[in-house]
């Protein structure tokens, strides 16, 4: 990658150290280049102007920080961190944070992140809410019973009570399958457990050399989750969860 100065806005992806001996093929925001400052380098594009957060600017975003994490540690920006020249590159980010740059990319050097996603089958898991309570199965037929237009109580309460029994069971079935990945991993987020749509989110980090056994718990975990959670995993990805802001002041720049 070119280090030497360019013109305008400059657009940062992320951190790691210098030199780093990176191969970036992704076309990012534009040519994707180094701006070195003692032993850490920020990976930057020139922009003739603030990027709008346009759905192929986020791609490209994180198409290049998905790529260099395969080769080193970075530290990744949220997308939109953008300085007027490399001067301030260096001065307001490469410099002024130097210390905490540095201890983040030592803590983080040797894991990546992944990004779990679990999304139930409703029609199945409902089935499982009836096959778990006989009330609600005594309830249900009860209504079906009913002539149309009769019975709206009976059938807001057995509604009420197959949504509340949904939640509860994809949560329940969320905590499992992230808890088994668990022991995989260095750490975890979980972002949301069985949500109003019963979708879970989780990230979780996990050591580069753990990275087979990993997918292979993983992969594991969709075929038992087969036909009541869909197991959708994407990674591996810089610690974009993980990564602490060093203050106030950054913590609109840092990811995490």
């Amino acid at each position: 990658m070119n280090a030497a100065d360019g013109g305008g806005l400059v657009h940062v992806y992320g951190v790691v150290r210098y030199p780093a001996d990176l191969r970036v093929d992704e076309a990012g925001l534009g040519p994707v280049r180094e701006i070195s400052h003692g032993d850490l380098a920020a990976l930057c594009s020139d922009v003739e102007s603030e990027p709008l957060g346009l759905r192929g600017e986020l791609k490209a975003h994180a198409d290049v920080l998905a790529q260099v994490c395969q080769q080193a540690a970075v530290i990744p920006m949220t997308f939109g961190t953008v300085l007027v020249d490399d001067d301030a590159v260096r001065r307001e980010l490469l410099d002024r944070y130097a210390h905490h740059l540095n201890g983040e990319l030592d803590r983080l050097a040797t894991v990546l992140q992944f990004n779990l996603r679990l999304v139930p089958d409703e029609e199945a898991l409902l089935r499982d809410v009836l096959a778990e309570s006989a009330d609600l199965r005594t309830l249900s037929r009860a209504v079906q019973g009913l002539p149309q237009g009769q019975g709206q109580a009976q059938r807001l309460r057995l509604g009420e009570a197959m949504a509340n029994g949904f939640r509860d069971l994809a949560h329940r079935l969320g905590d499992a399958a992230v808890g088994a990945l668990s022991t995989e991993t260095v750490d975890l987020r979980v972002e949301e457990a069985g949500g109003p749509e019963g979708v879970t989110r989780a990230a979780l980090l996990v050591q580069r050399s753990d990275t087979t056994s990993f997918l292979d718990a993983a992969g594991a975990l969709a075929e038992r989750l087969s036909g009541r959670l869909a197991c959708r995993l994407v990674g591996p990805l810089p610690p974009f969860a993980f990564v602490a802001a060093p203050d106030a002041a950054l913590a609109s720049g840092v990811a995490g």
